[in-house]
């Protein structure tokens, strides 16, 4: 259907005030006063339709907006193919279009340049500290030993003496009732049974003997608590560094 006469007269009005802002080479609410007036109608189909498109064409090339140029501009020819200033509008907005594009890319291109060479360089540092260190080994509580000369980590091997492991006293295993040979499950599940056997809620005083049960049952708990401690921190499955020094082990 074809735009009311109201449509076209407030259309006109907004495409002459248009006209105006672009003489005073006000591009941008020139722009704005064009967009207004093609919207009065939804069909587009308004009288002054390629006048419009033709001006936001050349209001968008003449605010460097080349994006906005492009899509005004095949707007304008696609209602008017013949009209030759649109179209050198439309040739420069897709070279600027294409160049701005080809820019971006390029600054992308070398952010991620830069970034592989930073992490390039961070490895470096890490590999070079690694090898000045020497060499590094795990200790049953989790924490790392350094020594200097070869061995693990060093990429000549060799020529170097590892320092030992830190060896287990074995009355820490005497104190949870198990041998050297046991495992880290064996260690815990033994804690949790003789914790709740000698736990001093469970063991009350009682009154027909003349023991002190609590304060029996409270240092046995501390004795076995520390030694679940030094277990976990020292013990390593698979390892005897066990110290024959500390006490005689009567479960070995």
């Amino acid at each position: 259907a074809a735009p009311s006469a109201a449509k076209v007269v407030y259309g006109s009005a907004l495409l002459e005030l248009a006209r105006a802002q672009m003489e005073s080479k006000a591009w941008r609410p020139a722009a704005a006063l064009l967009r207004a007036a093609l919207r009065v109608d939804a069909t587009r189909t308004l009288p002054y339709a390629v006048d419009a498109w033709r001006m936001l064409c050349k209001a968008y090339a003449k605010a460097s907006s080349a994006d906005a140029a492009v899509f005004a501009c095949k707007q304008a020819l696609g209602l008017s193919p013949h009209l030759s200033d649109t179209r050198d509008h439309l040739t420069w907005a897709e070279k600027t279009v294409k160049e701005v594009r080809k820019d971006r890319e390029g600054r992308e291109r070398m952010r991620k340049q830069k970034e592989e060479r930073e992490r390039k360089e961070q490895a470096k540092i890490k590999h070079d500290k690694f090898d000045n260190d020497g060499w590094a080994w795990q200790t049953g509580d989790g924490s790392w030993r350094k020594g200097k000369g070869g061995g693990r980590g060093k990429s000549t091997g060799g020529g170097g003496k590892q320092a030992k492991a830190p060896r287990v006293p074995r009355g820490l295993y005497d104190v949870l009732e198990l041998k050297p040979s046991c495992t880290t499950k064996e260690i815990k599940r033994a804690y949790h049974k003789l914790a709740l056997k000698w736990h001093p809620d469970k063991n009350p005083d009682k009154p027909d003997t003349k023991k002190d049960e609590y304060a029996i049952a409270q240092e046995k708990f501390r004795e076995i608590s520390q030694a679940y401690q030094g277990l976990l921190a020292l013990h390593v499955d698979g390892q005897t560094n066990v110290d024959d020094d500390d006490a005689h082990c009567i479960n070995c």
